[in-house]
This record gives C-alpha cells, sequence and structure tokens, in this order.
C-alpha cells in the first residue's frame, strides 16, 4: 500500500510501525521517544501519605483538617477520645474490684481448708496417729504459708510492672 492510498479508519499515516498497537511509540538510539503524529501522552501521578501516631489523639494538623473538611469533625474527635477513656478506666475500675474480690474470696478459701486441715491433723494426733497426724498439719500449714508467700510475691510483680509502665508512658524530662 503506498502513502497516497487511503488508509481504513484507525491507521495512520505517520510512518510509525504497522505492528505497534495503536497510541504506543518507539524510542530511538538517542534515548527519546518518538511518538506518531497526531498522539498525546497523557501521564498521572497519584501520591498518598499514611500517618501513625501512638496517641489517642491525632496530631493538630490532623485534627484542622478534620475541622477544615467537616467544622465541629475536631471537637467531635476529641469527645469521642475522652468518652473511650472515660470507658477504658470503668472497665479497669471493674476488674479491679472484681480481682480484689477473686482474692479475697481465695484467702478466705485457703484459710478454710487450711483450719480444716489443722483440725483433722489434730484429731489423728488424738486418735493415736501421731506421725500421719503431724505430717497432714505440716502439710496444712505448708499450703497455707506457701498462698500467702506467693500472694505477695504476685502482688510485687504486679505493682513492678505498673512502675515500668509509668516510666514508658511519661516523656523523658529535659536536660537543660
Amino acid at each position: 500500500m503506498s502513502e497516497s492510498e487511503e488508509k481504513p479508519a484507525g491507521e495512520s499515516n505517520c510512518g510509525s510501525d504497522p505492528d505497534l498497537p495503536e497510541g504506543s511509540s518507539r524510542m530511538t538510539k538517542a534515548g527519546e521517544e518518538e511518538k506518531p503524529a497526531g498522539h498525546s501522552m497523557f501521564i498521572q501521578h497519584h501520591q498518598s501519605s499514611t500517618y501513625f501516631f501512638s496517641s489517642p489523639l491525632p496530631p493538630a494538623e490532623v485534627l484542622g483538617g478534620y475541622e477544615a473538611v467537616l467544622p465541629g469533625a475536631a471537637d467531635r474527635v476529641i469527645r469521642m477520645v475522652e468518652e473511650q477513656g472515660k470507658h477504658r478506666r470503668e472497665l479497669e475500675q471493674r476488674n479491679l474490684k472484681a480481682d480484689i474480690i477473686k482474692s479475697y474470696l481465695g484467702m478466705a478459701c485457703g484459710f478454710t481448708i487450711a483450719l480444716y486441715g489443722i483440725y483433722a491433723a489434730k484429731e489423728m494426733v488424738m486418735a493415736g496417729h501421731v506421725w500421719t497426724g503431724a505430717l497432714f498439719g505440716f502439710a496444712a500449714l505448708g499450703s497455707l504459708v506457701g498462698v500467702f508467700v506467693k500472694s505477695a510475691n504476685d502482688r510485687k510483680e504486679m505493682l513492678r510492672e505498673i512502675r515500668e509502665i509509668e516510666e514508658k508512658s511519661q516523656p523523658p524530662l529535659s536536660k537543660e
């Protein structure tokens, strides 16, 4: 087909390679892009940003952005954070009260069982089973002492963990 002949619709007379799909271009040896005449190129650039912050409130710039898009949004975000904090504190308070109740019930049950063990040991000794009664009594007293020692150690460990968490959450003091 010569250049003077008409080409069907969709083909151009710009000297491009017929093997290339329409809208494509060829690179020259000099590294320049050779585009067929009558074609334009569209470049789209997309940029996204991801924000990460560890406090319950977003930074002031982000809050300002919310406020700019929707007036009153910053106040709503702050109110939501306050309500979430209040809810978290209420849950922690309930858990603390439940833990205290469980602790007292556990101590009461343990003390009751230990008293029954000591009573049983006394009855064994009175019935003439001195060694069996003595072993039973020492076991009852030993378990009672062991429970109280473990409870004291658990309390110390919990207080140490709380101090570590508080130290991590406080900002370091500036040295001036």
